[in-house]
């Protein structure tokens, strides 16, 4: 592989450091299935990136691999990695949403049942209740 491929392979993964997606260097090298000490190799630039690692770290890391062999079309999918908290706030969110829709409907059915109630009485059925 060329020094620009690794280049720009260490410029997304500092990218994805800085935002925290990738937490550490160790955890990235086992997520990879990479030896630490090699994966540091590459990131100081001492050995080249082998196209299986590429293919790793962009499937793991849902990362563009047109940008880093060939340098075009940037495009750097940090937002397309939401964090845990933020799964947990959605789907808390969608609980509480659907436990709420849930107490609406059970009182839409009542009034429902309620007014076909009402309306099998007659006047005088209605104007005899306390």
């Amino acid at each position: 592989m060329s020094k620009e491929i690794n280049e720009r392979f260490i410029e997304i993964f500092e990218g994805l450091e800085k935002s925290g997606v990738i937490k550490s260097r160790l955890e990235a090298a086992t997520n990879l299935g990479y030896k630490p000490q090699a994966f540091s190799e590459i990131l100081k630039l001492r050995t080249n990136v082998s196209t299986e690692l590429l293919q790793k770290f962009c499937r793991y890391y849902k990362q563009d691999p047109i940008y880093i062999l060939m340098g075009d079309n940037f495009q750097f999918y940090v937002d397309k990695m939401p964090s845990n908290d933020l799964v947990v706030d959605i789907l808390k969110t969608k609980d509480d949403k659907m436990l709420e829709m849930a107490r609406k409907i059970f009182e839409l059915e009542h009034q429902v049942e309620k007014l076909k109630k009402d309306n099998h009485r007659t006047p005088y059925d209605i104007a005899a209740e306390p």
